[in-house]
């Protein structure tokens, strides 16, 4: 009889941030990035005890959505962008 394998647990140390990742779906959402960067970061800030992710998933914008992002990117290293 075979023995059974325990499923692996990863704990984390208490002093270790937890990673918070928000995946966002957007699509011509120019006018929108700005507010919603601006509440997110005032929503986590205080949560030092977070390591905040924003993963941008654009699907086809055809406004400057996309070029905005990657300038967001670049300024934050917490936004990643997929095209």
């Amino acid at each position: 009889m075979s023995q059974a394998i325990p499923p692996t647990v990863r704990t984390t140390s208490l002093d270790e941030p937890l990673v918070v990742s928000l995946v966002i779906p957007v699509y011509n959402e120019i006018d929108a990035i700005a507010p919603f960067l601006q509440r997110i970061r005032a929503v986590f800030a205080p949560h030092t005890q977070w390591r905040l992710e924003l993963v941008f998933i654009n699907d086809g914008s055809t406004d400057d959505t996309l070029p905005t992002l990657l300038a967001c990117q670049r300024e934050d290293a917490r936004i990643a962008v997929v095209e």
